[in-house]
């Protein structure tokens, strides 16, 4: 990687989900996988972890199946080995997983479909600030739905980047600027952040440390080519 880059994956979950991920992940990872008892959440989870696997690999000579991964605070996975990353995140919700890796500092990623921000709406006491919470009315309808997701799940990425879990106070977490100069300050620490679109429906959240800029968002499909490409020719 080159030096203060940050990437961003995000992938649709694909009909065959399971398949690809039995090519990659260990009987370890897919037996931690079977204790969820809903096959969607599982599903999630596995897609989360092959696609952690590619995105640490992506324009590296490291197999996928190489990387250790193990447990850091509040079960947050952490790739270890040789040229592993700085950092790397994942996040998934109904049908979408993303990816977010780092060469140096902390990352922290989220991901949510736009449909909840009628959940969003009951609970925006406990996320926004008095200040964000006037902003929001002032907002026109069309976009006050919008505007609770994207606040949501950039906090929640500076909440993953810091590692700190449900102890934080969102609202201690404050938000400025906009488009390429947003950033947040407060409980979680100092971040720059990225809103992306993943298609219609989900709004990415990305928090990384000041010194580096998010990268667009990439197609995860991508990395399933190579993948297979790579099982093909092997």
């Amino acid at each position: 990687m080159t030096e203060n880059a940050c990437l961003v994956w995000g992938l649709s979950l694909p009909a065959n989900a399971v398949d690809q991920v039995k090519k990659v992940l260990s009987g370890e990872e897919l037996a931690d996988a079977a204790r969820f008892k809903s096959d969607a959440r599982r599903e999630q989870a596995l897609a989360g972890r092959l696609l952690m696997r590619l995105a640490a690999s992506c324009g590296t000579e490291t197999s996928p199946r190489a990387w250790r991964i193990a447990r850091g605070s509040l079960d947050r996975p952490l790739l270890t080995g040789e040229n592993a990353p700085a950092d790397i995140n994942i996040s998934h919700t109904e049908g979408y997983v993303t990816v977010a890796r780092c060469s140096t500092g902390r990352v922290g990623v989220d991901v949510e479909p736009l449909a909840r921000a009628e959940r969003m709406w009951a609970i925006r006491s406990k996320f926004l600030t008095d200040e964000e919470s006037e902003s929001w009315r002032s907002k026109p309808d069309s976009e006050q739905r919008r505007d609770l997701v994207a606040r949501w799940v950039l906090k929640e990425a500076c909440v993953k980047a810091h590692g700190g879990g449900i102890g934080l106070d969102l609202r201690g977490i404050t938000i400025s600027g906009a488009g390429a100069n947003l950033r947040a300050t407060g409980s979680a620490g100092d971040y720059a952040l990225a809103l992306l679109c993943a298609g219609e429906d989900h709004l990415i959240g990305v928090a990384v440390s000041r010194d580096m800029a998010p990268a667009e968002l990439r197609d995860g499909r991508e990395l399933l080519g190579q993948m297979n490409d790579a099982a093909a020719n092997g």
